[in-house]
């Protein structure tokens, strides 16, 4: 067995001089920093205004939300499921997750809500209490948000759990047009309370990644994951203004990505502008009017953002005049580097993509900020450990990847301990400066796709299963440039009829989704795209599926399909 090892590691990533989140939240990292804005958020639709939440009010909100909670039985060390339902507001989910961070309460924050799975997370993340914007979803009426909530709140109540609204029960709400002339004292016995009682090793999230079973594994971090992630950027200069230190468009607060800007900003006193992802599509003149407001500086996210990005300055002609001069950076990074997308942006915007490395388990661990160029992932950011390992299993170019961070996951619920070195699961090829790029997974357990979001293929097939006769298998591709999957079909001898009659199946079971899964779920694994082949389904000599003789004979097919624009068949 070969093996190389990149980037070294770096006590003062390792050993961070701030002590926890408390004390980044609630002490000043520079004289006025009070009236710093961290966050610029939305009110709710219709209106959907932009709000300014500026450190002093963010202080003063934490203080409150602790002793809602407090009143309602929650004590540091216990675990509070935080939900985020379709088109709800991503402000009062972020001031509620930085709150109990700060307490040191640990948080479970499902990148989406699986119906199937809720009490089963519930039950192994000994959850003692569920948050989520009931009262908003109810008051927006939309009927499939409406009957994901309901349903929720009766798997909540047959958990036997408490469940507090953040707009009913916490008013989150009037955080959007409360202001504030200082922050609380210093000597506040809450905030002394709080930073004495949390460390770096305080375990404080729990994100949901999909396992190879099909089943979602939750990812476990300590308060001094996201904190040394600081550290790592602020020694690699990505917090200069020029580089990635101003205003960033977060359009995922569930994901690590989001929550890694949602920290940064809290750091750096430079605010994160949150945007509900459904509202580009369901809202697009509001969204125009925020980003022209907003004014964000620079965007990190997978092909649909850039997508939703690009849609947008081409619909409202305004924010390229007053916008795109104010972008400095854009990092391509929870996807394959796509170059027919960086031309567009260059074309639209002026800049090229950087592209970079992030896993759910790990946070961001490469960039070509650092060095190299795209496609390749660049490299190892500081303190960070990068190890390449082959035998004569794997083709000639291919590594596997494994990763050594000081501020990665502390491991999965349930699971034993990961050990020094994460184990992606992930190939890649050595380039001559001593970068890589992404190959491929080693196995075929999952889907990634323009977002980011990890999609288990067991899923993905049980949504649409059992196929019609006549079709032996299909194989799926996530679309480049909008969310959703592209099918390859494989009908042998199938006539047009029969072809109907799957697009008619993939109509039936996406409605049939609609009613028994949450909503973002169908909306990523839904099929948009779809081509038949007249050839049976390739299979090992074990029985399983042939994903590599799949891409090497239908290669352009697969191509096209994931260059398909997205179209309900």
């Amino acid at each position: 067995m070969e093996s190389v090892v990149l980037g070294e590691r770096d006590p003062a990533v390792e050993r961070p001089a701030i002590r926890n989140v408390a004390e980044l939240i609630f002490r000043s990292r520079r004289p006025d920093d009070e009236q710093d804005v961290v966050i610029l958020g939305c009110s709710h639709p219709p209106d959907l205004r932009t709000v300014r939440i500026d450190l002093r009010a963010l202080r003063h909100h934490v203080l409150a939300i602790v002793d809602a909670m407090e009143a309602r039985g929650v004590s540091p060390g216990q675990t509070v499921a935080l939900l985020r339902f379709p088109r709800t507001n991503e402000t009062m989910t972020a001031l509620a997750y930085l709150a109990l961070s700060a307490w040191g309460v640990r948080v479970l924050l499902p990148m989406y809500v699986e119906l199937e799975t809720l009490p089963e997370w519930l039950a192994m993340a000994d959850v003692t209490h569920v948050l989520a914007s009931f009262e908003e979803v109810e008051a927006q009426g939309i009927a499939e948000d409406v009957a994901l909530a309901r349903k929720v709140a009766e798997l909540v109540d047959q958990a036997g759990l408490p469940s507090t609204c953040l707009s009913r029960d916490l008013a989150l709400q009037r955080c959007f047009d409360s202001s504030f002339d200082a922050s609380p004292p210093d000597d506040h016995p809450r905030v002394l309370a709080m930073i004495e009682g949390t460390s770096l090793d305080t375990e404080s999230l729990l994100l949901t990644t999909s396992g190879t079973s099909g089943r979602s594994k939750m990812v476990r971090y300590t308060q001094g994951g996201y904190l040394r992630s600081c550290v790592s950027w602020e020694r690699a200069g990505f917090f200069d203004r020029s580089i990635l230190g101003g205003r960033c468009l977060n359009l995922l607060l569930g994901h690590s990505m989001g929550l890694r800007a949602l920290w940064n900003a809290v750091w750096t006193r430079v605010p994160v502008c949150l945007i509900t992802p459904e509202w580009f599509a369901e809202h697009p003149e509001h969204v125009a009017q925020l980003l022209l407001e907003m004014k964000p500086e620079h965007v990190t996210g997978g092909p649909t953002v850039f997508g939703l990005v690009l849609q947008m300055f081409e619909g409202f002609p305004e924010l390229a005049v007053a916008c795109a001069p104010r972008l400095r950076c854009l990092v391509s990074s929870g996807a394959a580097f796509d170059p027919e997308l960086d031309g567009m942006v260059q074309q639209v915007l002026g800049l090229s993509l950087h592209n970079a490395l992030g896993l759910t388990e790990t946070m961001q661990v490469t960039s070509t900020l650092v060095g190299g160029s795209p496609p390749s992932l660049g490299q190892p950011l500081p303190g960070v450990r990068i190890r390449l390992t082959r035998d004569e299993t794997l083709p000639d170019e291919a590594w596997r990847l494994a990763i050594q961070a000081p501020f990665g996951f502390c491991g999965y619920v349930g699971h034993p301990d990961p050990g020094e070195w994460f184990e992606t699961g992930d190939l890649v090829e050595r380039l001559p400066d001593g970068t890589f790029q992404y190959l491929g997974r080693e196995r075929w357990d999952y889907v990634k796709d323009s977002v980011g979001v990890k999609l288990s293929r067991a899923r993905i097939h049980g949504m649409y299963e059992p196929l019609p006769e006549g079709i032996s298998g299909i194989e799926v591709v996530a679309l480049a440039h909008a969310i959703g999957l592209g099918a390859l079909v494989f009908a042998p001898g199938a006539d047009e009829a029969a072809k109907e009659g799957f697009r008619a199946h993939v109509a039936a079971c996406l409605g049939r989704a609609k009613v028994e899964r949450d909503e973002f779920e169908c909306r990523h694994m839904a099929v948009h795209a779809i081509a038949f082949v007249d050839a049976e389904l390739p299979l090992t000599r074990k029985g399983n599926v042939s994903h590599a003789k799949v891409t090497e004979a239908w290669a352009d097919e697969l191509a096209s399909l994931r260059l398909a624009d997205p179209e309900v068949p």
